[in-house]
C-alpha cells in the first residue's frame, strides 16, 4: 500500500511526536491515519512501539500480529509482539512464547 502524501505526513508526524516522547500524540496520528485509510493498519509497524510504550500491550499486539500478517517473514515485528504478550502476562516470555508468531525467513 503506497501511502499517500497526506498520509505519508501523518506518518512521519506520528514518528516525530514518538521520538520527542509525545506517545499519545503519535497514536492519535496514526490512528488518524487508519481513520482516512483502513488499509493503512497492517503496515503501521510505528504504532505498534507506540501501544507498547503507552502501556497498551493488548492493542500493540493486536497491531504487530496485523504486521506479521502482510510481512510474513519480519522478525522484529515478531519479537515486539512476543513482547507484548510478555507484558499481558505479567512479564512471562515463557507463558507468552506458547502464543508467538511463527514467521519465516528475514532477509535483511
Amino acid at each position: 500500500v503506497a501511502p499517500q502524501p497526506a498520509s505519508a505526513s501523518l506518518v512521519r508526524d506520528g514518528m516525530a511526536a514518538f521520538a520527542a516522547n509525545r506517545v499519545g500524540e503519535s497514536i492519535a496520528l496514526y490512528d488518524k491515519m487508519i481513520e482516512a485509510n483502513p488499509a493503512s493498519k497492517p503496515y503501521l509497524w510505528q504504532r505498534g512501539l507506540s501501544l507498547y510504550y503507552a502501556d497498551r500491550f493488548a492493542d500493540g499486539a493486536e497491531q504487530f500480529a496485523a504486521d506479521v500478517a502482510v510481512n510474513p517473514n519480519d522478525t522484529e515485528e515478531q519479537i515486539w509482539h512476543l513482547l507484548c504478550l510478555a507484558r499481558q502476562q505479567g512479564g512471562s516470555l515463557e507463558a507468552a512464547r506458547k502464543s508467538a508468531l511463527k514467521v519465516g525467513t528475514d532477509r535483511r
